[in-house]
């Protein structure tokens, strides 16, 4: 009994890993004492390990852009470390709910996950990475530079009253027509780094007024 007793405490005194992998962090050195975790107290953490041949990196979207991402899409990944070297994801997690915010005057971001297909062998954790998610794409588009598009108060007529949960702000462009300004409601579609699509109101080939977001939300037709 003695003996069996004595396996039963040297069995819990060897730590195994739950899996392969290297070891990334050492926290406790030889001869240090480690404190068994408890029911509010956790324990001492003695190695960490990670398995580098399933790398993710974690990005912050900010709310306008999250309901676009979608498990699955393609993203390209770039690694500070790994200069002119771009990297093919797959999204892999999509946050629930924003990121805590440590004050007030922080924007509102929810975490994202995205898997490195192909790691480069030498990777470490705790990198910095950038990457672009890939949400959409679309050929042959009519489009308009995002500094032409304007978002104004819709004017309603004498005696008109607004309906209950009718929108009180229409998206539009100013066009240039014989040396006048004329005001037209559009609907957009993907969003770009300069351009935006315009799914209904043009054709192509019109004459658009860009400007400061200000000065177009002042301007007057005509």
């Amino acid at each position: 009994a003695g003996l069996s007793g004595a396996r039963v405490g040297l069995n819990y005194a060897t730590l195994t890993s739950p899996m392969n992998g290297v070891v990334t962090a050492r926290r406790i050195e030889q001869g240090e004492t480690a404190v068994i975790g408890v029911q509010n107290q956790p324990g001492t953490v003695l190695l960490t390990i990670s398995d580098m041949s399933k790398v993710e990196a974690e990005m912050e979207v900010d709310e306008a852009s999250i309901p676009s991402v979608k498990l699955g899409q393609r993203a390209e990944i770039r690694i500070d470390a790994y200069p002119n070297q771009v990297f093919e994801g797959e999204v892999t997690e999509v946050g629930g709910s924003p990121i805590l915010k440590l004050n007030t005057n922080e924007a509102i971001k929810f975490k994202v996950k995205v898997r490195i297909k192909n790691p480069p062998l030498t990777i470490k954790p705790g990198l910095s990475t950038q990457a672009d998610i890939f949400t959409g794409s679309r050929e042959n588009v009519v489009a308009v530079p995002l500094q032409a598009l304007v978002t104004r108060e819709i004017k309603l007529k004498p005696g008109e009253v607004a309906k209950a949960g009718a929108p009180r702000d229409e998206e539009g462009i100013y066009l240039f027509e014989n040396n006048k300004s004329r005001f037209l409601h559009v609907k957009t579609g993907l969003l770009g780094d300069l351009n935006i699509e315009v799914t209904e109101g043009l054709m192509g080939g019109e004459t658009v007024i860009t400007g400061p977001f200000k000065a177009l939300r002042e301007m007057k037709e005509g």
